[in-house]
């Protein structure tokens, strides 16, 4: 079963479109996270009433989980890969350093600046988005991923995760095409490079056809 297979099975995937939210497609900076749950998932606090659904309340904990966007990483029954994500996208965040709590235990996001937009929400209500982080004052309005660090295309890139074409896709918008498009680039270049080397990778032939095989749609 071969990459190139794989992608244009995934591409032949149908796409469901659904009633849009207020907050699809807006941008919002972030400043603290909570939690890093995995490689592919972030709790981070509510920053917008719109992401409440209606006829529900606001949660105690007042937060919500995050899904990154046109990737699946390794689940806990690989817990090597699982871990390794999980310590790269966290280290996405701190800079490679420790990390830095507030008052509230949550992480500081102090050395470059972190944006996610978000694309819609998911049937377990997690907000599935796009994260980028920016230098400092670097960031253009009129271009989320400009000159920006593309936090699914890393995972990808340094063998951490596969494109999930589902993720990317949403109602033929040409922009999610496009992005679909590098991330099916980077991980070809990942799978050369790493799946005869790395026992760690996602593109290690032992675990390829056991992730592959997996239901890919998230909806």
């Amino acid at each position: 079963y071969s990459v190139e297979m794989y992608i244009a099975n995934s591409i032949i995937s149908s796409i469901a479109k659904s009633e849009p939210e207020p907050f699809e497609g807006k941008i919002y900076q972030l400043h603290r996270l909570k939690e890093v749950i995995d490689g592919d998932t972030i709790k981070i606090e509510i920053l917008d009433d719109d992401w409440i659904k209606e006829g529900e309340e606001r949660p105690d904990s007042n937060l919500i989980s995050i899904r990154l966007m046109g990737v699946n990483c390794f689940d806990k029954w690989d817990q090597t890969s699982w871990l390794e994500a999980k310590r790269c996208t966290l280290e996405f965040f701190t800079y490679g350093k420790e990390p830095s709590l507030d008052e509230d235990g949550y992480i500081i996001l102090e050395k470059l600046e972190y944006r996610m937009k978000v694309i819609k929400r998911d049937s377990t209500d997690r907000l599935l988005a796009y994260i980028v982080a920016h230098p400092k004052y670097s960031y253009q309005e009129d271009d989320f991923f400009n000159d920006g660090e593309d936090l699914s295309l890393m995972l990808i890139r340094d063998g951490l995760a596969i494109p999930s074409i589902n993720f990317c896709i949403k109602d033929n918008d040409l922009e999610y095409f496009q992005r679909m498009f590098e991330y099916v680039e980077y991980a070809i270049t990942a799978y050369n490079d790493f799946s005869y080397k790395d026992f760690d990778s996602i593109w290690c032939n032992e675990k390829l056809s056991d992730e592959i095989d997996i239901i890919i749609d998230p909806y």
